[in-house]
C-alpha cells in the first residue's frame, strides 16, 4: 500500500509538487503519513526519468500500485514534465513530444488546479 487510506489523495498531491531527489521526496511523505514500499510511484517515476526511458503512464500507476485510483488524483505530470525534459535532452524529439502530449493528457489542468494547496505545505513548518 502507497499511502494511508484517508491519506490517499492530498499527501500524494503535495509529495509530488516538491519535485526534488527520491530522499526528499520519502523524507517529505514521512512527515504526511505517506508508508513507501520499495517500487513506489515516486521512486519509479525517478528511476525510470533518470534511465531516459520513457513508459506510458498506465503503466507507472500500474506498477506503482495505484492503477486504481483515479487519474485526476494522481497529479504527477509536472514532476515527470521537468524531469523527462533535464533528462531526455539528447533523445529524439519525437519520443520527447510524445511524452509531454501523454503527460499534459494526464493531469497538467489538475496539477495547476492544486498548486495553491502544494504551494501552502511547502511553506510549512
Amino acid at each position: 500500500m502507497v499511502t494511508t487510506a484517508h491519506q490517499s489523495d492530498n499527501s500524494i498531491l503535495y509529495t509530488l509538487g516538491i519535485g526534488v531527489s527520491v530522499n526528499a521526496h520519502i523524507s517529505i511523505a514521512k512527515v504526511y503519513g505517506l508508508r513507501f514500499r520499495e517500487t513506489n510511484l515516486l521512486c519509479t517515476i525517478h528511476y525510470l526519468s533518470q534511465n531516459d526511458q520513457w513508459i506510458y503512464m498506465s503503466k507507472i500507476r500500474e506498477f506503482a500500485g495505484m492503477d486504481k485510483i483515479p487519474r485526476n488524483r494522481i497529479l504527477f505530470a509536472g514532476l515527470m514534465e521537468s524531469l523527462v525534459e533535464k533528462n531526455m535532452v539528447e533523445q529524439k524529439v519525437e519520443h520527447k513530444k510524445h511524452i509531454l502530449y501523454r503527460l499534459s493528457r494526464l493531469g497538467k489542468n489538475a496539477l495547476m488546479h492544486y498548486q495553491e494547496n502544494i504551494n501552502k505545505v511547502l511553506k510549512a513548518p
